[in-house]
């Protein structure tokens, strides 16, 4: 085993090879404020959904001291209805006359801490606000009294006292926003909490050395930046924090991330004078879709299962909160100074800065102690570590080990000889030395996975698992608020409905958002998704527009860089206006083509505080889309691209309400059972420019007398397409002349094809092979069929995809491969063996040959 030596001496000096620290309590330095967990961005909203007992487990985990990983301190989100990262957190106030504090999950999730541990700190911050605070301006009186009423609320309802306010997370600070934050806090009793700015670089400590108002209105600068204090810190006398650690990634192999985080819990302190971490989130319990699904010390993904997953971060994060409380000391590191004069640090880095330590006491006089120590840079034997304490009457040290490979194994006691201990230390570990009790570490049987809800699934928000103006079960809000809705004076319904409330574009963070849509947590490839949906009447405010309401389905990974302002969400999504006009959209993380509409059409009889069902089916290849029941549109767009994911509503900045929320494997569609083709799916990655005649090669199985040939159609295509049949062997026509097939005329059927019926019926004769071909000149198909480029007008490209045959008539035909010539005049075909793919998206129809 590769070994350091720890070595813990007394009054004795060692060479440069050992690590000398000194633990001797009058050298107590800053106070140590705690390690925290934060709750921001939807971090947290499924897990609120996980059944009991489970979902006590898990709280039991983050936040029950000496437990598990017993965080100090719990920040949240003030939820802004504006999105934060992973999604939107409600707002307590919508608007300037609305204030509920029913709204969300961060109330029930203080409160449960706070259950849990009566000291845990409460720390809360917005990312974004509503849009009538200050007309649109963060920086405004609305916004103090929005705090203020916010930490009000959590006091008078949930009795949980906020003990930090932050301003706007990663955002410019205001300085004279700051200042009058301050009174209006002490205006209203608030004296008690502290003020933590900035949550983004260590600019407000340089204006803070330059302005005796704002250093006195800020308790502690709170920074998000790895970048080392200014100097002017020391003069401030504020507690310095690291109110946010984000870069901590728990994706296997889950070791070194776990390894970077017991650095910086360490390190920030050793070279920054940081006083508390932050780590955010503290759990990952968002859906899979979303970006960023590795972070946290948990995962909780799977709420309809139970099943979660502790990542090894947790176990290091043990070594920390099960020893030390705060208002404990930091031993403090040495200044090049006091290094020079030969004395020993209480914290530090390593010899050859193979890890870190730091020593805390719980004060000035206390003969206890913690030291802890991670070796993230140690791979071999390097050196040998010396303590030198000045604390005699400690007899003996407990130690505690972290590795990969075990966690928070309980070493044996190492005796204190001569008022020093020898130890040895093992690389890639992490270690707890302590005369105070503490350590364990305890876990709770976990449910087995499933990877997704179980179809049918169906919400009609009339349960009792849920209660007003909460979310339903599984829902997330990515843009803009949902939440149940009991019947009034502004509903229609006789039954709790989900109510969309934003109406405005939020104060945004960062970017600005996109029109609201929550998504049902899922990945499935074939399924229908369908709900009763209404467009309030307009509320006659100024430049007020028809609102719309939104279905969608198969919405892959949903990243915030292709949804943020914008009207068309990801996924194959049917958009409906309070006249009728509907939209049938696609945009995808995948494609290079985005916010694109498919189809669109007007219906009849649709209008504002009406009720109407909306559904789409989407089944291997094919998207149809229904209103009513009544089928207003077909197709295969997009299909290259969307073909999996989950199903979601939405709405326009409009009030909007949906019932009768259904996904399941229904369909009302289904393909002719006389078409040689089910499906098709076109191959992403092989475009060619070529010209001629495509198809593929068949050999019947059955006796089949031919009657149409058809070609799929596409947006744009106005072509005349000449289609072959050809025996094989001799490659010879069996048709007296070719078909024209005009794609300017006709209905396109189910499958998205159009057909030209054969001027006589043509007998396809069993155990034959046949070629089928059509000419392809100018291409003309729009998105991903055949032509390379797509500007939003007729094509000119002349490539063409590969096809995957999805579902044959196999009792009827084997699919050999595809064949080609390069000339519509030369009769030299190419046959390639690829079993079941052809060129060109063709079709037959037929019936059996008696």
């Amino acid at each position: 085993m590769s070994l350091f030596i720890l070595a813990l001496l007394f009054a004795t000096t060692y060479g440069d090879e050992f690590t000398q620290i000194l633990v001797d309590p009058k050298n107590g330095a800053e106070m140590f404020d705690g390690i925290g967990g934060l709750s921001a961005g939807a971090s947290s909203r499924l897990l609120y959904d996980y059944p009991e007992p489970t979902r006590s487990h898990i709280l039991d985990l983050l936040f029950l001291p000496n437990f598990a990983a017993s965080f100090h301190i719990l920040k949240v989100e003030i939820g802004g209805d504006s999105q934060s990262t992973w999604g939107t957190e409600p707002s307590h106030m919508h608007s300037r006359d609305d204030e509920n504090y029913q709204r969300g999950y961060e109330w029930w999730l203080m409160t449960e801490a706070k259950k849990r541990n009566p000291n845990i700190r409460i720390y809360c911050l917005a990312w974004g606000e509503p849009h009538w605070i200050g007309n649109g301006t963060f920086f405004s009186d609305d916004g103090i009294s929005y705090h203020v009423k916010f930490i009000q609320g959590a006091k008078r309802y949930y009795n949980v006292t906020v003990d930090y306010l932050g301003i706007w997370n990663e955002m410019p600070w205001n300085g004279d926003y700051i200042k009058k934050l301050r009174k209006g806090l002490d205006a209203n009793g608030l004296n008690h909490v502290q003020i933590v700015a900035a949550d983004g670089d260590w600019s407000i400590a340089e204006a803070m050395a330059k302005d005796e108002e704002l250093n006195a209105s800020v308790s502690i600068v709170g920074v998000h930046s790895s970048a080392q204090p200014p100097d002017v810190v020391s003069t401030l006398h504020k507690p310095l924090w690291r109110s946010e650690d984000g870069g901590i990634d728990s994706a296997p192999p889950s070791w070194p991330s776990a390894m970077t985080w017991a650095r910086h819990l360490i390190t920030y302190y050793v070279k920054n004078r940081q006083t508390s971490v932050i780590l955010c989130p503290l759990i990952t319990s968002w859906i899979q879709n979303f970006r960023r699904v590795n972070h946290g010390l948990i995962a909780a993904r799977h709420p309809w299962s139970g099943y979660y997953e502790v990542r090894r971060s947790f176990i290091v994060t043990a070594h920390f909160t099960h020893f030390i409380q705060p208002g404990w000391l930091y031993l403090p590191p040495l200044s090049p100074t006091t290094r020079i004069n030969g004395q020993m640090p209480g914290s530090g880095i390593l010899e050859g800065g193979v890890g870190s330590f730091t020593t805390l006491v719980p004060n000035k006089t206390s003969s206890d102690f913690v030291i802890i120590i991670e070796t993230s840079g140690a791979t071999t034997i390097t050196n040998v570590v010396a303590f030198f304490p000045l604390i005699t009457k400690v007899l003996f040290v407990a130690v505690w080990q972290t590795n990969e490979t075990f966690s928070f194994v309980d070493r044996p006691i190492v005796p204190i000889v001569s008022g020093r201990f020898i130890y040895t230390l093992d690389p890639q570990s992490v270690y707890t030395f302590t005369n105070t009790n503490g350590g364990g570490g305890h876990s709770y049987s976990v449910p087995s996975p499933a990877p997704l809800p179980t179809l049918p699934y169906s919400d009609d928000f009339d349960g009792d698992d849920r209660a007003e103006y909460q979310n339903p079960r599984y829902l997330s809000d990515y843009f803009g608020s949902f939440q149940i809705h009991a019947p009034n004076e502004s509903s229609p319904s006789s039954n709790r409905v989900l109510r969309q409330w934003v109406t405005a574009q939020p104060i945004d963070w960062h970017r600005k958002n996109g029109e609201p849509i929550a998504y049902f947590p899922g990945n499935w490839q074939n399924y229908r998704v369908q709900c009763d949906a209404l467009i309030e009447s307009p509320t006659g405010a100024k430049n007020e527009t028809c609102g719309t309401v939104k279905l969608c389905g198969r919405a892959d990974l949903v990243e915030s860089g292709l949804t943020w302002n914008n009207s068309i969400p990801v996924g194959l999504c049917l958009i409906v206006d309070c006249s009728g006009n509907w939209n049938l959209t696609f945009r995808s993380t995948k494609s290079k083509h985005n916010g694109e509409v498919l189809r669109r059409g007007t219906v009849s009889k649709y209008g504002p505080n009406q009720w109407h069902t909306l559904a789409l089916e989407l089944f291997d290849y094919r998207v149809t889309a229904l209103i009513d029941n009544v089928t207003i549109t077909q197709t295969t767009d997009g299909y290259l691209y969307a073909t999996n994911g989950m199903a979601g509503i939405g709405s326009g900045w409009n009030f909007a309400q949906f019932d009768n929320f259904l996904i399941s494997t229904n369909r009302t569609q289904q393909a002719p059972r006389t078409s040689l083709l089910f499906g098709l799916l076109p191959d992403g990655g092989s475009y060619y420019r070529l010209r001629g005649m495509f198809g593929v090669c068949i050999k019947m199985k059955k006796n089949v007398t031919l009657t149409a040939v058809g070609r799929y159609f596409a947006p744009f295509n106005r072509h005349v397409h000449e289609i072959l049949i050809l025996d094989a062997h001799t490659e010879r026509s069996l048709l007296d002349k070719p078909i024209s097939l005009d794609m300017s005329q006709g209905e396109a059927d189910v499958l998205g094809f159009k057909y030209a019926n054969v001027s006589s019926d043509v007998e396809l004769v069993a155990h034959h092979s046949y070629y089928i071909v059509l000419s392809e000149s100018d291409g003309g198909d729009d998105d991903e069929w055949f032509d390379t480029n797509h500007s939003g007008h007729e094509s000119t490209g002349d490539g063409y995809h590969l096809l995957t045959l999805m579902d044959v008539q196999r009792d009827v035909v084997e699919v050999v491969g595809r064949v080609q010539s390069s000339s519509q005049t030369n009769s030299s075909y190419q046959l390639k063996n690829d079993t079941n793919t052809a060129y060109g998206p063709l079709n037959i129809l037929f019936k059996e040959t008696v």
